[in-house]
């Protein structure tokens, strides 16, 4: 019998099932592992045959392979599929290691060309089946078994919560100061406040990240005029340039403030971009002292003109936190 052309067979695959047209015929390997025993290999076997059937698509002959255990080349597929008159021969390898095994099945031409490919994990024998009807309807419609899960073939590796690598958090304190320089007070642009507040470190390795509630004044005396002032929530991410126990950063903010400079008030988002030294890293109990820029991305009458400023400026502190010693 002459061996079907590789653009025919990827034509069989590729078109829709026509009504009423025939079905294909499959020559299907003994299924082959590592780490697996005869008895589950010969059931991948059997359910994945009762799987190519029931997509419709296929009839499945069986064929076999050219020696016991041992995956079949593409010249020992194709010349399985010449054997049977098949159009396509099918092979199913189960490698496992622990728990958790890849599914991969793989289709030749008579002439030994490799027109699919496709893999899918699994975790315990129970999820052989799950996997074998995908990979089965991914080769049916020249899918990928991962894109075709549905209600009932969601495997039990893909039920577990993914795994996330543990940031480091901490808590503490920050002493800090904003000294805006273009205030909408044409007599006194400059100005300064200073103060304390609550800062939420996160160091996930590549990345480290700040949540702050901090506030800002420049004179507590209630006797004394008290033009600056600003209460602010911001969020930082910031970029560490080195892995060790002192490392410096850079990294741009976001805060929300409630601000008052030169007697102006105003509230809204506040960019800010910042770097820094972050000493004890590898502790934890770390200091961070950093300096930066804000703009306030809303605007406020100046006095006297009534025209609209921006107020911006440079920012420094000094930020305390700790954490729990590590568990051993």
């Amino acid at each position: 019998m002459r061996p079907l052309p590789l653009l025919t067979v990827l034509a069989l695959l590729a078109a829709p099932q026509a009504r009423g047209a025939p079905p294909a015929t499959v020559a299907l390997l003994p299924a082959t592992g590592s780490n697996v025993t005869d008895g589950q290999l010969a059931a991948a076997g059997d359910v994945l045959r009762a799987h190519l059937e029931a997509t419709g698509r296929f009839v499945v002959v069986r064929a076999g392979g050219p020696a016991a255990g041992a995956e079949a080349s593409p010249a020992d597929a194709g010349a399985a599929a010449r054997a049977t008159g098949a159009a396509l021969a099918v092979a199913v390898h189960v490698a496992r290691l622990g728990e958790t095994a890849i599914v991969r099945v793989a289709a030749y031409a008579p002439d030994g060309a490799v027109v699919h490919t496709d893999q899918l994990g699994a975790l315990g024998v129970d999820d052989l089946d799950p996997a074998l009807d995908r990979l089965a309807a991914g080769l049916a419609r020249r899918g990928r078994a991962a894109e075709l899960a549905r209600i009932d073939t969601v495997t039990a590796r893909e039920e577990r919560p993914l795994r996330k690598m543990t940031a480091w958090m901490a808590y503490g304190m920050k002493i800090g100061s904003l000294v805006p320089v273009h205030r909408p007070d044409p007599a006194a642009r400059a100005g300064s406040a200073s103060g304390v507040g609550l800062v939420w470190h996160y160091d996930a390795r590549d990345w480290l990240a700040d949540v702050t509630l901090e506030g800002v004044t420049s004179n507590l005396d209630a006797w004394r005029p008290d033009p600056d002032r600003a209460l602010a929530l911001a969020i930082g991410v910031y970029k560490p340039f080195s892995r060790g126990n002192v490392a410096p950063y850079a990294g741009l903010g976001l805060a929300y403030a409630i601000t008052r400079f030169g007697d102006v008030a105003g509230h809204g988002l506040q960019p800010r971009a910042i770097a820094g030294l972050l000493l004890g890293r590898l502790s934890n109990v770390a200091v961070r002292v950093e300096a930066g820029w804000f703009v306030d991305a809303f605007p406020v009458a100046e006095r006297v003109t009534g025209r609209d400023v921006w107020v911006h400026g440079g920012l420094g502190s000094l930020t305390f936190v700790a954490s729990e010693p590590t568990g051993r």
